[in-house]
């Protein structure tokens, strides 16, 4: 078949499948209608290798799982930046942990006692005495 598109002339063949009839129904506007498939299209998986939870495994141009212990080859390890820190830059590191942690109790602080000041000026006696408790948890 003949086409253009914007000018440009190619040809088009379309691709013919065989379908089969399929145990599915659908309905549409009170009939029943059975969905046709594809017979002899199988879906294509790249195959490819790769880890799950540090485990190596490798998938086939089927989409089965290999394992792939053996086949496959090992990957340099990804050195976490703290490991390669000295003994300065893990001090350093969890001096901005502590710092951060304090600033975050800080707000968490301020936060509920924000929200115990509004309940007050409610009259919430029941807010009042959860937000306390969960104040007095955090202290």
């Amino acid at each position: 078949m003949k086409l253009s598109y914007r000018g440009v002339q190619y040809n088009y063949e379309p691709t013919l499948l065989e379908v089969q009839e399929s145990s599915s129904f659908g309905f549409y506007r009170g009939r029943s209608l059975p969905f046709p498939c594809a017979s002899h299209v199988r879906a294509a998986y790249p195959a490819a290798n790769l880890i799950y939870r540090g485990q190596r495994y490798a998938t086939t141009a089927e989409g089965t799982p290999v394992s792939s212990a053996l086949t496959m080859a090992p990957q340099p390890a990804v050195a976490v930046p703290t490991q390669s820190l000295g003994l300065a830059g893990r001090q350093a590191r969890l001096q901005q942990l502590r710092q951060s942690s304090e600033v975050h109790h800080t707000n968490i602080e301020r936060t509920l006692n924000h929200r115990i000041a509004v309940a007050r000026a409610a009259g919430n006696q029941s807010l009042i005495k959860v937000l306390e408790d969960e104040l007095h948890q955090l202290v």
